[in-house]
């Protein structure tokens, strides 16, 4: 998939970019990959479209959204927050975790309250998302990082790994 021929108009690109579904899940990364890159050093605004619209459907593989998500969320792209917001409930966990960090990083202030819901829950998924997303959350207030940090590690729904001798199992939920 080549998108260096890309010009303004989308017809193009476009078409490029319909190895967004393709079922070979290679084709899909490498559309991805090049939309994002291309996204990244232009304002051209027909890649970075269309990966939101796939992402926000909720199909492709796990892994691919999981990795979507993160490198749009670390690119911090402000008219992305209703994508976040829409993500933060998505099926799939680790979307959902990333979306909510990607939140955060956008606007810190509204991230604070579901910050302290997550690192008080008993989902390992969810502490670790709000440990993530904390130091976004109060990124001008480091004392509240500290304290929100040592309540997570006085917590009794603390998630610890299995060689501190509690439980965790592979479905990102705690036991």
């Amino acid at each position: 998939i080549d998108l260096e021929f890309a010009t303004f108009c989308d017809t193009p690109v476009l078409f490029a970019l319909d190895g967004l579904h393709h079922p070979d899940a290679r084709v899909v990364a490498a559309a991805l990959q090049r939309a994002l890159a291309l996204a990244e050093r232009t304002s051209y605004s027909a890649p970075l479209n269309r990966v939101v619209d796939w992402l926000a459907a909720g199909k492709g593989p796990p892994v691919l959204r999981i990795r979507t998500a993160r490198a749009l969320g670390n690119a911090g792209w402000l008219h992305l927050l209703p994508l976040w917001q829409k993500l933060a409930n998505d099926k799939d966990p680790a979307v959902a975790a990333e979306a909510a960090v990607a939140a955060a990083r956008i606007a810190p202030n509204e991230a604070r309250s579901w910050v302290a819901k997550a690192l008080g829950d008993k989902a390992a998924w969810r502490q670790t998302t709000g440990l993530r997303a904390v130091a976004l959350a109060h990124a001008f207030d480091a004392d509240a990082v500290q304290v929100a940090v040592a309540n997570l590690a006085n917590s009794t729904a603390l998630w610890r790994d299995p060689a501190a001798g509690s439980h965790f199992d592979n479905t990102m939920e705690a036991c």
